[in-house]
């Protein structure tokens, strides 16, 4: 369905590249996973490039966040917030849930650590954990990333509301704000945490639907050159030099690729569509899958 945007463009109310970036992202997550099984130095490195599969699950998410507000939206931040939770939780929780019953069964060990009701509780609502290495993983691991996605929510709720009261977005500049500070101050585990350089990518997906807003990029060649750059840079740079080229390639990936569906007529693909409406329950059941295939191998 096509709305009109406040600066007279057409938008999409769904746009079907979204559901394309998710379902690639999914299955570069569980190509970084699959890393356990390969030999070789060069093969598990190469297996490993796919942990931008999170750079591009973050874009997306604050690009869909700030998106309805290029038509002309204007998005309540409660309900903004109650619609992510709804969306979030239950398969969560129920993973979660599952793999503590699982951990207590087996001994009380999973995902790097005792299984416990403190830890329990904290994974539910998405308090980060510190696990027996010290790095804050959940019960189920890959939650690590919801608890930065919340985080942003959270945060981009409170951002919300400042512009629906005095017009002002500050949510970008917040964001790079707080990663800033959290790479020039950091110490504190919790800030290392929530002020990560992976939390620029919300902030560039902000962006990336504001310059959708104004303008269109339609670069089909250019997506493949930008797309072998991010594995390129994922490659040769590591920190958070790596975390803001991987950054700036993605949105301009989304960027270009959602222009092309604003600006042209085609029949969406099938399965990538429906591989990203599944998207995030392959994210939270792969571990799972994986540690299955672990348990079969071992005898």
């Amino acid at each position: 369905m096509l709305e009109a945007g406040a600066e007279g463009f057409q938008f999409k109310k769904r746009l079907d590249s979204i559901q394309y970036l998710r379902a690639v992202a999914a299955m570069l997550i569980v190509m970084v996973h699959l890393s356990i099984f390969v030999k070789g130095e060069f093969l598990e490195k190469i297996f490993k490039l796919g942990s931008c599969g999170i750079d591009i699950f973050f874009v997306v998410c604050g690009f869909v966040s700030a998106y309805p507000m290029c038509w002309g939206a204007k998005i309540n931040p409660l309900g903004f917030v109650i619609k992510r939770i709804k969306k979030i939780v239950p398969a969560y929780w129920a993973v979660t849930i599952f793999i503590f019953f699982v951990g207590i069964v087996k001994g009380g060990h999973a995902s790097g650590g005792m299984v416990s009701p403190e830890r329990l509780i904290k994974s539910l609502f998405f308090v980060p954990y510190a696990d027996d290495s010290g790095h804050f993983f959940p019960i189920l691991y890959v939650g690590w990333s919801l608890n930065l996605e919340i985080a942003f929510y959270a945060f981009y709720a409170i951002c919300l509301k400042v512009k629906n009261v005095f017009e002002i977005d500050v949510s970008y500049y917040s964001i790079f704000s707080i990663a800033l500070i959290g790479g020039v101050f950091g110490g504190s585990k919790y800030l290392n945490f929530y002020g990560s350089d992976l939390i620029v990518d919300f902030a560039l997906g902000i962006l990336c639907s504001k310059l959708i807003s104004i303008m269109r990029w339609e670069g089909r060649y250019l997506i493949i050159v930008i797309f072998s750059l991010i594995f390129l840079t994922q490659y040769f740079i590591d920190g958070a030099f790596r975390t803001i080229i991987v950054g700036v390639c993605v949105a301009l990936m989304l960027f270009s690729i959602i222009s092309r569906e604003l600006t042209t007529i085609s029949t969406p693909n099938k399965f990538f569509v429906s591989a990203g409406n599944l998207s995030y329950y392959i994210y939270l059941l792969h571990p799972l899958a994986i540690k299955l295939a672990e348990e079969v191998i071992k005898k």
